[in-house]
């Protein structure tokens, strides 16, 4: 995994900055510290970036097993196991870091986990497994290669069910990322998601209870129209390309608005969840990206593309070879251009030749 990593092109970039001083760290009654805006911030805006304290597997195991033990007695085993392996990786940071890692929040009892891990497991921020496979591509997927990173700054990062922000790790630069997901006024407190946003508010809140506390967030207050409208969601994805073939080849009868009618429709719940850092919010995006380029709606396809590159100002996109771009700046250059309104591909084999760059 190191070597496809360390020889990415340009590695190791900088880390991104904001176009000025954005943040700062302050109390919030009731949640310590928080990070606070120091001036408006538009959506997709870099907020913040900074490498890891620490990188460390997400998950717990017991090293020195002896083959005998069950139940408690392994569980207590493994808690030292993994607290001894945090020491000796917290030993390696210099005085003010290993200070700073020490001094963050730990809310995990003695008999959950060791006070390092603790730290680790209440302020860590994953790395998604399908981040690392871009570029490690046989990487095989094993629970051992889950990880999470532990940031002096960013770890201060609250939460809510309506985030403001979104965490991102970028693999180019070996740091974690925040960006705006809207806009946000100066003065505001910057907050992102620790659970799966359009989840039920049961199950949110159920995660958030292991971080000892309780959203009161607007979606988490009025449960029962929050929950109605990620019902509704659910029963509209976005599409896989697949799906889209007889949409693309205008076969079937289908509307000229069969993609992005309900795209537009999710786009609306999505916002009024204040759920804009969602997986679907940038999916849905893209589908109308997609969409209004197949039929030839140059004005329709700017618009979805600005909001959606809007979204990921200063995220390196990670270039897979051999394939063209699919929201390039000029609509005429995307590949799916214009054709549903033309004699143009017949299968499935002809829109992936399409795809392919030269």
């Amino acid at each position: 995994m190191k070597f496809p990593i360390l020889t990415q092109p340009g590695f190791l970039h900088p880390v991104p900055e904001p176009r000025a001083p954005a943040l700062r760290v302050a109390t919030v009654e009731g949640k310590r510290l928080g990070l606070f805006t120091t001036r408006d911030i538009d959506a997709g805006e870099v907020i913040f970036a900074e490498r890891a304290l620490l990188i460390v597997s997400s998950v717990e195991w017991c090293m020195t097993f002896a083959g005998n033990e069950r139940g408690a007695e392994f569980r207590a085993h493994a808690i030292r196991d993994k607290e001894a392996v945090m020491k000796a990786l917290v030993k390696t940071l210099p005085h003010e870091k290993r200070a700073a890692y020490r001094a963050l929040p730990n809310v995990h009892p003695r008999d959950e986990c060791g006070p390092l891990w603790g730290v680790a497991r209440t302020n860590g921020s994953g790395i998604m497994p399908l981040l690392l496979a871009m570029v490690v591509p046989d990487m095989v997927e094993h629970e051992q290669l889950k990880f999470l990173g532990v940031c002096e700054t960013l770890s201060h990062l609250n939460h809510s069910c309506r985030p403001n922000a979104a965490l991102h790790f970028d693999l180019s630069s070996f740091a974690f990322m925040l960006h705006a997901v809207r806009s946000i006024p100066a003065g505001t407190e910057i907050t992102g998601s620790y659970t799966d946003l359009l989840a039920p508010t049961a199950a949110r809140q159920a995660i958030l209870a292991t971080f000892r506390f309780q959203c009161t967030c607007a979606s988490c207050v009025n449960s029962e129209t929050s929950d109605r409208r990620r019902r509704e969601l659910a029963k509209s994805p976005a599409l896989e390309q697949a799906a889209m073939l007889p949409w693309l080849l205008n076969k079937g009868n289908l509307p000229d608005d069969y993609l992005t009618k309900p795209s537009l429709r999710a786009l609306e719940l999505l916002r009024q969840e204040g759920a804009e850092a969602s997986k679907a919010y940038s999916m849905h995006l893209s589908q109308l990206c997609l969409a209004y380029a197949a039929l030839g709606d140059r004005e329709r396809y700017l618009d979805a593309r600005k909001r959606s590159v809007g979204l990921v100002q200063g995220i390196r996109p990670i270039k897979i070879e051999g394939f063209r771009d699919m929201a390039p700046a000029v609509p005429e250059m995307h590949p799916f251009w214009r054709v549903r309104m033309q004699a143009g591909p017949r299968s499935m084999q002809d829109l992936q030749a399409m795809l392919k760059s030269d």
